[in-house]
């Protein structure tokens, strides 16, 4: 388990391309003009795994953090807010102000979709639907946390909590808006991640028969969800497709984060072992800026395909607008991940201008 706290940037970099690729890139792309396979389909829509990965890998980190300073009272659960809503609005900000002056958003629209409240009232997908959801689960998670630490058996309590959250979400089947199941949805996975980082705190590595039934929980995790994908139906909730993912996103940040400890610690030739290094230091690297890349992506893929001006620019053809967007993407989110640091510690900044 501690392999996920070690190499926990390259999974959420990882989860980060995984969720362009969802929303950006189309699979027809390396189709090579034939149709593609339901199979090529089916792992292109399910993309939206990165976003639970993303989630368990938060919530492991926040055990790091709830361990290492506890929230006991309002003042330090008031510290412990600032610190958290900090990191999403010195991102959030800078891209709703850009966003809203060039779209024409209204001071009721901004407001609205910066607190999150006209995703949760209207439509989660009116803007950014992770803001609001990341948002909740911070302002929950410490009262989540203060169970979870006095249970004795940890994992009987996780699994009673999971199970909880499911009968909920079943019972508001025919009473909550479907859209907000995008939320309800990922619950469970992000209650599995203090699990996953308590087991680390307390220096528990996967065993070869955890390995064996992470490889059995992911591949039982694809087949079914790839029936589901295929039927159509939905089963005992809604966003059925969602379901499936709290086997799916804890078996690939497991299995990912072990064969890099791995790669890491085994002998294999140089060339091989160069081009891991290389490809590590890339999904580390979007680790570092995914939520930056997250909140810019879509809208400047929606620019691009209507802007005349960039398709002159970079040219009309798919692969040219593909690269276009992501490197307006990349540089937009360098830029605000340059913004949000100098936001977040302008005393720091101060003092190297000083310098």
């Amino acid at each position: 388990m501690r392999n996920i706290s070690i190499h926990r940037s390259a999974l959420m970099g990882f989860a980060a391309l995984w969720i362009y690729y969802f929303h950006i890139v189309p699979v027809e792309l390396f189709s090579r003009g034939q149709q593609p396979s339901e199979l090529a389909i089916y792992f292109h829509g399910e993309g939206f795994c990165g976003v639970d990965i993303f989630l368990l890998v938060s919530s492991f980190g926040l055990a790091y953090a709830f361990q290492k300073e506890r929230v006991t009272d309002a003042r330090s659960y008031r510290k412990y807010l600032v610190r958290r809503f900090s990191r999403i609005y010195t991102v959030l900000l800078p891209t709703a102000l850009v966003i809203g002056l060039v779209d024409n958003w209204s001071l009721r629209e901004f407001f609205g979709r910066i607190t999150g409240l006209r995703q949760l009232w209207i439509d989660v997908y009116d803007f950014l639907w992770f803001v609001p959801c990341i948002l909740l689960f911070y302002l929950l998670a410490p009262f989540y946390y203060a169970l979870f630490y006095r249970a004795r058996r940890k994992g009987t309590f996780t699994l009673v909590a999971i199970v909880l959250m499911l009968a909920i979400n079943f019972a508001l089947r025919n009473v909550a808006r479907y859209d907000l199941y995008g939320i309800l949805t990922r619950i469970p996975v992000f209650l599995l991640g203090f699990y996953f980082g308590h087991l680390s705190i307390e220096d528990k590595k996967l065993t070869a028969c955890g390995t064996l039934g992470a490889v059995v929980c992911l591949m039982a995790g694809l087949w079914y969800s790839f029936c589901l994908s295929q039927q159509k139906t939905v089963w005992l909730l809604p966003a059925y497709n969602a379901q499936v993912n709290l086997f799916i996103a804890p078996s690939i940040a497991l299995l990912l984060a072990n064969l890099c400890q791995l790669a890491k610690e085994s002998s294999i030739p140089k060339m091989v072992k160069r081009i891991g290094r290389g490809i590590y230091a890339v999904f580390g690297f979007f680790g570092a800026i995914s939520f930056e890349f997250y909140v810019v992506q879509e809208w400047v893929w929606l620019k691009v395909c209507n802007s005349s001006t960039l398709q002159a620019l970079l040219g009309s053809s798919m692969e040219r607008m593909q690269a276009g967007c992501f490197l307006l993407t990349l540089v937009g989110a360098v830029g605000l991940h340059w913004i949000a640091g100098r936001l977040s510690h302008p005393a720091i900044s101060r003092k190297k201008r000083k310098c």
